[in-house]
């Protein structure tokens, strides 16, 4: 069953709108580039200008707490697993049997900011080209595809 949804997303901390990204079988669309880079920038201003100082402190084994809130939402707004909540959850996970990693461990080609715009799989695509990231040496870009193509 294919399903689409159409957003416009509003940060109540920035009063921003995010319009341009629908979610279709859990990979974010963006229109076309410029839409992508416009959301990209407004992502990187929210997270940049979030009151940090508002957030209880983690207390690993009881609770997880997103270190990144700005970005949560966004996801949370969308009904969208990314890329970076995954990775976010495993090192949560890690860190509660003693393993310290790092998010650039599991974000290995992209920043959080990205990470936040990628599927859980790896896959985004803007216009119709679809960008999947294998592994820190192969990304793949498959241009006028569709999803079925992957």
């Amino acid at each position: 069953m294919l399903t689409v949804f159409s957003v416009a997303i509003t940060f109540a901390q920035s009063n921003t709108t995010y319009i341009g990204v629908t979610k279709l079988n859990d990979i974010l669309v963006f229109r076309d580039q410029a839409t992508f880079e416009t959301i990209l920038t407004q992502l990187r201003n929210e997270v940049e200008s979030y009151d940090y100082s508002s957030m209880p402190e983690e207390q690993p084994t009881t609770y997880f707490l997103d270190p990144m809130p700005a970005l949560a939402r966004f996801e949370q707004s969308l009904g969208f697993n990314s890329w970076r909540k995954t990775a976010t959850l495993k090192i949560y996970n890690e860190a509660i049997k003693g393993v310290q990693m790092e998010i650039e461990d599991e974000l290995f080609a992209v920043d959080e900011i990205l990470g936040s715009m990628f599927s859980s799989d790896r896959l985004i695509q803007i216009g119709t080209t679809i960008y999947y990231i294998e592994s820190a040496a192969y990304n793949y870009e498959f241009k006028n595809g569709t999803q079925s193509t992957i």
